[in-house]
C-alpha cells in the first residue's frame, strides 16, 4: 500500500509547510483562518504585519504603473 511508505517529515520541511501554508491564506486575504489556527500571538502579528505590506504593496505598484504611464521613455 502506498500509506505504508510514508517518510517522517524532517523539522525543516515541517517548518517549510507551515510557513507556506501561512502566506497562502494571507495572499489569499484569510487573516481570520490564522487566528483560528492555533498559533503563538507573536506568529499572528506578523501574519497582520505581513498583510499590510502586501497590501501597502499592491497599492504602490498600481501607483507606479500609473505614473509610469506618464513617463516620455
Amino acid at each position: 500500500m502506498a500509506s505504508s511508505n510514508k517518510k517522517e517529515l524532517t523539522e525543516e520541511q515541517l517548518h517549510e509547510g507551515l510557513v507556506s501554508g501561512v502566506l497562502k491564506l494571507i495572499l489569499k486575504g484569510k487573516l481570520r483562518s490564522i487566528e483560528k489556527m492555533g498559533l503563538p500571538d507573536d506568529v499572528k502579528k506578523h501574519a497582520r504585519d505581513a498583510d499590510k505590506a502586501f497590501k501597502s504593496l499592491g497599492k504602490s505598484l498600481k501607483k507606479a504603473k500609473r505614473s509610469g504611464s506618464k513617463l516620455p521613455y
